[in-house]
């Protein structure tokens, strides 16, 4: 049995990853030659000195009518344009969508433990300015210092992000330091596409551990890695839910 939360992040991920591998197979069949039309299409429209060009996809039977930069921009675009590079980009859409769906999961569950015992919140003061509202929803204003809370909790390690599990959340899981490291580690994976367009920077380098990477590298991540780090995620988030559900049935 599992918590809706889990449910919901299982089904979400579940549907990204078949959707993946239908969607690669298409490709790799038939990415190149498209590739090497649009090169062809592109190159020989561009030999005309038209401010307009006429593009014309012959699979989709349409023609795109584009200016001339906009034709000189798609043109390079697919000069450089390979099945692996678009599969590079691929894997890394479906890391970040992992790792995102990873924190919503934590996220969704925190706040719904928290919501239900708003008194362990440290801060109960409301300002002047909330209490001059003409309506004041006490609801919503519990709601938005929870959300504020947990997302300067976000920016912590797992270890304490799992830590504010146990107090004040009164869950007692089983997630280890092992656990936790692995985490830490694919989120530094993760910020390097998201802060560093992928290249290697010795905020990463110091503090992902054993990595043979090295300082300037552009890090490519292959399928199987995925797989590994997809697995890691259900994993932890199976055993962290275990214990959810165990101290709140009414989850399931």
């Amino acid at each position: 049995m599992s918590s809706k939360f889990f449910i919901n992040f299982q089904d979400n991920l579940t549907k990204l990853l078949v959707f993946y591998d239908v969607k690669t197979i298409r490709l790799k069949s038939h990415l190149e030659e498209k590739i090497a039309n649009y090169k062809e299409e592109f190159a020989s429209a561009l030999e005309t000195e038209d401010d307009i060009i006429n593009i014309k996809i012959e699979e989709e039977g349409a023609i795109y009518a584009l200016s001339r930069p906009q034709a000189e921009l798609f043109y390079q675009i697919a000069k450089v344009l390979t099945y692996d590079n678009l599969i590079d980009f691929e894997n890394k859409i479906l890391l970040l969508f992992t790792y995102s769906e990873m924190e919503q999961y934590i996220f969704k569950s925190y706040k719904y433990l928290m919501l239900k015992k708003p008194e362990m919140l440290k801060d109960k003061t409301i300002t002047i300015g909330k209490l001059l509202e003409k309506k004041i929803d006490f609801n919503a204003l519990i709601e938005e210092k929870v959300e504020f809370i947990l997302n300067g909790l976000f920016f912590e390690d797992f270890a304490k992000i799992f830590k504010f599990a146990e107090k004040p959340l009164g869950i007692n899981h089983n997630i280890s330091k092992e656990d936790c490291n692995e985490l830490n580690e694919i989120r530094q994976i993760r910020n390097l596409f998201i802060h560093s367009d992928g290249i290697v920077n010795s905020i990463f380098l110091s503090k992902v551990h054993d990595c043979k990477k090295e300082l300037g590298e552009s890090y490519v991540i292959n399928k199987n890695e995925i797989d590994i780090i997809v697995e890691k995620i259900r994993d932890i988030l199976k055993k962290f839910d275990k214990a959810l559900i165990t101290s709140h049935s009414e989850l399931i």
